[in-house]
């Protein structure tokens, strides 16, 4: 499923995604903070950091060029 499709409410009442950035797989491109729909991704000094207001839509983890961004699987309960 892109990320752009609209997920079904009782997934997305039971699923949440959170993103972080592998530091050891940055190679600090930017594709990812140019990607950001609500400009959440900042550049740090050894790599890009996924700020608190991310919306979880994904679209970072599916632009990153070298697999840096790691999506986590948050339960909502």
């Amino acid at each position: 499923m892109n990320s752009k499709e609209e997920l079904p409410t009782e997934l997305k009442d039971a699923v949440s995604w959170r993103f972080v950035v592998n530091g050891e797989r940055c190679v600090k491109c930017g594709a990812c903070a140019m990607d950001c729909p609500v400009q959440i991704i900042v550049e740090e000094p050894q790599q890009f950091f996924i700020g608190s207001g991310c919306i979880g839509c994904g679209d970072c983890y599916e632009i990153c060029p070298v697999g840096a961004i790691e999506r986590i699987k948050v339960d909502r309960d």
